[in-house]
């Protein structure tokens, strides 16, 4: 905010013409710092300067505005002149005005970040697969919306050459590209570090990450339960026994308790017995299914339904 703060700031200071000398040299001098930042992700093939949000932009193009605004800048005269009353109220006004325009940003939750933490990949035989892109899939489980996630890719070259590095791209705006590597050398690997921007929308989520190497194409499959924090696996089933049936648990991924209210079975072949603990953030909560006497089917699906804002029902087919 402090950034937004001061940028405003000195837009409505250039637009005034208050301190024209001053004013000159010091937005030559920030867009001289943003220049040395495009051009250093540039050097990282970041796939957007993040200068306009979700606007991608890259950051070359980015760089070559800043130098050019930079050169006008510093072969620009300006006129010392008197200050006026009209100068110092634009100034002052517009500051006031961003100021105003702020205050609903302090009232906004902290974005999310989170590090998703990726297994350690299989090793590739020495005679295995030449270059690769691992993993193929990389399940980020529960997110929130509007969350930023960070996961990493790996490339694994396995060849006695220096492979090049073409192009990192993905279906979606939602997914960043922070860093990628321009080559892999022989016999060494290389990562590429990603961020996923979780949408406003709730539901199972899904996009690709392609890596372009030398005329071929590598992907890679992003996933995500965006605002979905439960999840539902079998724990034991046993038909064999009068009166038993299905265990399966519950498990709460997200940050708040979420109550289960009641369950409906189809076919209504047996009943499962909600209780009134909710299910605690990390924490499983085991139902049991059972078969009324005399009935039975080879297919069942259990359906609960929640408290939850969003997630209002989850579903089991045992």
């Amino acid at each position: 905010m402090g950034v937004v703060i001061f940028e405003m700031g000195l837009a409505f200071a250039l637009i005034s013409g208050i301190f024209p000398r001053w004013i000159k040299w010091l937005a030559a001098a920030v867009f001289g710092v943003f220049f040395c930042v495009a051009v250093d992700l540039a050097l990282k093939s970041a796939a957007s300067c993040g200068c306009f949000g979700n606007i991608h932009v890259d950051p070359r193009i980015t760089a070559c505005l800043d130098l050019a605004v930079v050169l006008v800048l510093i072969v620009s005269r300006c006129e010392t002149a008197q200050r006026s009353w009209r100068q110092i109220a634009v100034f002052g006004g517009g500051v006031v005005v961003s100021l105003l325009l702020l205050i609903p940003m302090t009232q906004h939750p902290a974005v999310m970040r989170v590090e998703h933490v990726v297994d350690p990949p299989i090793e590739v035989p020495e005679n295995g697969i030449p270059f690769i892109l691992r993993p193929g899939q990389i399940d980020l489980g529960y997110v929130e919306s509007q969350s930023v996630t960070r996961f990493t890719l790996e490339l694994a070259n396995n060849t006695d050459n220096k492979r090049a590095i073409d192009n990192v791209s993905t279906d979606c705006q939602c997914i960043a590209i922070v860093e990628s590597p321009k080559s892999v050398a022989a016999k060494s690997k290389a990562a590429v570090i990603c961020e996923f921007t979780a949408p406003e929308m709730a539901g199972p989520y899904s996009k690709m990450i392609t890596v372009s190497s030398e005329n071929e194409k590598f992907e890679a499959k992003m996933s995500a339960r965006i605002d979905h924090p439960l999840v539902m696996e079998a724990v034991r089933s046993d038909r064999s026994l009068p009166g038993r049936g299905h265990e399966f648990a519950v498990r709460n991924e997200g940050t708040t308790p979420v109550r289960l209210l009641y369950a409906t079975v189809t076919p209504p072949v047996g009943m499962v017995k909600i209780d009134a603990q909710p299910v605690e953030p990390g924490q499983s909560k085991v139902l049991k299914f059972q078969y009324q006497t005399g009935k039975t089917a080879e297919k069942i699906s259990v359906r609960i339904q929640t408290n939850h804002r969003i997630q209002k029902q989850v579903f089991f087919a045992p």
